[in-house]
């Protein structure tokens, strides 16, 4: 059993998924969902509660025997028996590679198309990688402080574009929930769900989080925090740009803000928040980090935080893993996708429909499965 000082908060968890999450959230939701449901994406969004409620319900039944050391690559193991829990374990840690990659290559593209139009999304991808690779060869903790720090700033910076943009919302572009057409309603809820259960593979790092008794409240009002953020998004983008021009805009939140002033004073604040952004790439890459290498350990018979306290640059103890997995991922960011083009259809098609198959696939039949043979 791990000491509690190399573990995380709940709370720091929940800060943890905040921020990270926010990167996918603000680059894909409000156009897709704006594509799919129109004018009501953002009601879309809020039943996407209906499918994570589920998600999360069968997650929370999954751990309640768990012991304080023990997330999902351990129960796996427990409840399937090593060699099938261990290649299942591996499969997701592939999966997550990938994601990881891909996320990468995402945020590069994001930092071009929107700031940095002559600059090669190669540098951002290498610069991003390494800013990432910092906290992923020291301890878990310190990520946590770093996640509770990055938060409020960005709660605040949040709010504040919320309640300057809705001046600028045209309310009639907006109709009300009679009006919505069912089927663009239930077509829209399964991008907002893809997205947020991404937080779903936290779970690996269950073990290195304290305060058991409390995970049922901090993944519901994770839950209802995100939503509120999706739903807000949607109505200020829909609002302003129409559901049609939303749907076609590659970055509709980031124009928002580009067009934003506050109170004549700050203008052009597109700089100061892709600043602020960089926080929720470093917090979404470093935890994808942290999740790929604990996993890698267990399967190759490390104890997951057992050489936090090594040197930074000690390969002992696994820690070559680590290398090894930011290798990796630098390697598919590089050449995953040569072009928008490429990227566009990884993003909007193949990525989202991988994810569904782990998140909402493979991962409920392994939870009932261990459930169901009374191993968990």
């Amino acid at each position: 059993m791990k000491h509690s000082a190399d573990a995380i908060s709940r709370y720091q968890m929940l800060c943890l998924g905040f921020v990270g999450l926010l990167s996918p959230i603000i680059r894909l939701l409000p156009q897709r969902l704006a594509a799919v449901s129109g004018p009501h994406a953002w009601l879309s969004a809020l039943l996407s509660l209906v499918p994570l409620t589920l998600l999360f319900l069968l997650t929370l039944r999954f751990f309640k025997y768990a012991l304080p050391n023990e997330g999902f690559g351990e129960l796996f193991i427990r409840s399937l028996g090593k060699p099938l829990g261990k290649a299942l374990v591996i499969l997701f840690t592939l999966w997550l590679l990938f994601y990881t990659a891909f996320a990468l290559r995402s945020a590069a593209d994001r930092y071009v198309s929107t700031a940095y139009f002559d600059t090669d999304p190669k540098f951002f991808i290498v610069t991003t990688l390494l800013l990432c690779l910092v906290p992923a060869l020291g301890r878990f903790k310190v990520l946590g402080r770093a996640a509770e720090c990055f938060l409020p700033p960005l709660a605040l910076v949040l709010i504040l574009i919320f309640a300057f943009s809705f001046a600028n919302v045209d309310f009639n572009s907006l109709p009300p929930p009679a009006a919505a057409e069912p089927l663009a309603l239930i077509k829209g809820m399964p991008s907002a769900a893809n997205v947020l259960s991404l937080s779903i593979y936290m779970g690996f790092l269950e073990g290195r989080i304290t305060e058991k008794g409390a995970r049922k409240k901090t993944v519901f009002l994770w839950l209802c925090l995100m939503l509120a953020v999706v739903a807000l998004l949607c109505v200020v983008t829909v609002g302003i740009f129409g559901a049609k021009l939303t749907a076609r805009l590659s970055y509709p939140f980031f124009i928002v803000i580009r067009n934003l002033t506050l109170f004549n004073f700050l203008e052009r604040l597109e700089s100061i928040i892709l600043a602020l952004w960089v926080f929720t790439d470093f917090a979404l890459i470093s935890v994808l980090l942290f999740i790929i290498v604990n996993n890698l350990r267990l399967c190759f018979g490390y104890k997951p935080e057992s050489s936090e306290h090594e040197k930074k640059l000690s390969l002992s103890d696994g820690r070559w893993l680590i290398w090894l997995s930011a290798a990796l991922a630098l390697a598919g960011g590089l050449f995953l996708a040569p072009d928008a083009v490429t990227l566009a259809e990884l993003s909007h098609r193949y990525v989202p429909a991988i994810n569904n198959i782990f998140s909402f696939g493979l991962l409920p039949l392994v939870m009932l499965a261990g459930i169901a043979g009374k191993k968990v």
